[in-house]
């Protein structure tokens, strides 16, 4: 019941052997195995070998806008209450 294997595959745009499930990156110029998508902001295709980093990027750069926007706020938070002091909006 078990299959005969298929022959190995060439890639038709860097002639060499392809594995199953690996796609040619046009912007890399090469086959990555379990590519996802190729991200410009890291300037490398996310696939197999490197998804996990992939996703500790993401994680790390949520974690940095979130301080930015917590940090900002609680700036802007003081300024406002320091102008209101300052109009004498706030008795």
């Amino acid at each position: 019941s078990l299959q005969p294997s298929s022959p190995p595959k060439q890639c038709t745009k860097c002639s060499r052997l392809k594995p199953p499930r690996c796609h040619h990156c046009s912007l890399c110029g090469r086959c990555v195995l379990k590519m996802d998508h190729h991200c410009p902001w890291v300037n490398n295709c996310v696939g197999a070998g490197n998804y996990r980093y992939f996703c500790l990027f993401l994680l790390w750069l949520f974690l940095c806008c979130l301080f930015a926007i917590a940090t900002m706020a609680r700036v802007f938070l003081h300024l406002q209450s320091a102008r209101w002091y300052r109009n004498g909006d706030v008795q």
